[in-house]
């Protein structure tokens, strides 16, 4: 449970001001964070929190919230929604806001006296009716029960389905996630499997810290963030040195990140750069490149043999990153291109070697990316999946075609079969002049751990 402190009505505001913008597609989840700077320590991290806590819990919220809105939560003004969902997330999860600010300071954050008025009169009933369930031995749970990690709530009318009829439905609001995204995984990982990937959904995530190469590696950076305040750990046994440590809010606060001694990146992504194996002298192309991170790690190992990294971004924003990361980390060999999707791109290039690290269902990051559980259904899978097999497929015939040595890294975050060795599979089916060389995997069954996949691909002589 989450000890925040009461702080300043800034940090909501900007909270729903990211909420706004994130659904809207002006920015990325990952950017939220620029909204950050200029807050002092205790306001950045009820921002974060808030924006975290209802991208990780909407579809709980919005679930409560429907018992309470007569029309449907989905059909209010988005402002009136979003400002229920924090609202309702601040009540549920947060300890020492007093009721009273949380449902003034919603109030007073829509301009329409009509919008006031509503969300006013949903929070007075949802307070109301809302008490802390006293939990006993033989306890069962109900439609009116909710129990987020170390809280348990009672509502004064039904808001979940019958547990007994509706086992999984109701066990999939109560850990935040839509039905038709828990049937999925335990269709694909069993029942305990995917039990284990959702608990680890719902855990606060640490900072991942990479060092940099031919720095002086993790005891170095593990020093500077202890002389910083900051508490952190070495990943036991990983060949990138990755350091874990709490988040503090704006990680460009701290000197080491902000001066290019380490960088933001996931444990297993910093693997799958390694699987690539960049040589000496040759250049490598990043196909959906980033927001830069693999790319950079390469540029670093390849920077003192001339060797370099061309990364590509399908949108401006995500070159904006790419450029941001090489800029940080004084990489003139990372070049990052825009470009419109396929791999057209490649056709006059010379490389050695091709990560292509595709879209997928982010199944293996849900702790970072909590947006992404609500799009976990069959049919958003199915059209990940012919993405993904479309760019395999292009990029292994251009190879072919190209008639020189080559390799590919197909890389994921999923955990997920055919966004994984299914999918290799069925490409190697018909191009008997490719083969898998080896294959990596990762599942979020322990600190520090992701969720991924990589096979790396070289083109037969």
């Amino acid at each position: 449970m989450s000890r925040t402190e009461p702080s300043s009505a800034d940090s909501r505001q900007l909270a729903l001001r990211a909420l706004r913008k994130i659904e809207s597609g002006q920015v990325d989840y990952a950017s939220q964070r620029d909204a950050t700077r200029g807050l002092d320590g205790r306001d950045r991290g009820l921002f974060l929190e808030l924006v975290n806590g209802v991208c990780r819990w909407r579809a709980t919220l919005d679930r409560i919230l429907n018992a309470y809105v007569g029309a449907g939560i989905a059909n209010t003004p988005d402002d009136s929604r979003r400002v229920l969902e924090l609202a309702l997330y601040q009540l549920l999860f947060l300890d020492r806001i007093p009721t009273h600010a949380v449902v003034d300071c919603a109030v007073s954050s829509l301009r329409s006296k009509k919008a006031r008025g509503f969300v006013n009169a949903v929070l007075r009933t949802l307070t109301r009716e809302l008490g802390v369930r006293e939990s006993k031995d033989g306890d069962h749970p109900d439609r009116a029960h909710f129990s987020p990690p170390g809280r348990s709530w009672k509502f004064a009318r039904p808001v979940f389905p019958d547990p007994q009829r509706q086992s999984l439905v109701y066990r999939a609001f109560q850990m935040g996630f839509e039905p038709e995204a828990l049937i999925l995984l335990e269709a694909q990982l069993g029942s305990e499997r995917a039990g284990a990937l959702v608990e680890a959904a719902q855990a606060r995530p640490l900072i991942s810290l990479r060092p940099r190469a031919g720095g002086g590696g993790g005891e170095a950076l593990l020093g500077e963030l202890s002389a910083a305040g900051h508490s952190a750990r070495q990943v036991a046994d990983h060949p990138a040195e990755i350091v874990l440590c709490e988040s503090w809010g704006d990680p460009l606060s701290f000197a080491g990140l902000r001066e290019g001694r380490c960088s933001v990146q996931g444990s297993f992504a910093a693997r799958v750069a390694e699987l690539v194996d960049p040589q000496a002298g040759e250049t490598v192309a990043d196909l959906c490149g980033a927001p830069g991170g693999k790319a950079a790690q390469m540029a670093e190992k390849l920077s003192p043999t001339g060797g370099r990294v061309i990364a590509w971004s399908m949108d401006e924003l995500g070159l904006k990153r790419i450029r941001q990361n090489a800029k940080r980390l004084d990489l003139n060999n990372l070049e990052a291109q825009l470009h419109q999707g396929g791999v057209g791109a490649l056709k006059d290039l010379e490389f050695g070697a091709l990560l292509l690290d595709v879209p997928c269902s982010n199944s293996g990051v849900l702790d970072r990316r909590p947006l992404a559980r609500h799009r976990l259904n069959p049919a958003s899978l199915a059209n990940l999946r012919r993405l993904q097999s479309t760019l395999l497929d292009s990029a292994m015939d251009q190879l072919a075609a190209a008639g020189k040595p080559a390799r590919i890294i197909y890389s994921t975050c999923s955990v997920l079969l055919p966004e994984n060795e299914g999918l290799i599979a069925s490409c190697l089916e018909t191009r008997s002049e490719w083969r898998l060389v080896s294959e990596i995997r990762g599942f979020p069954d322990g600190e520090g751990q992701d969720g991924g996949y990589a096979a790396r691909l070289e083109l037969q002589n």
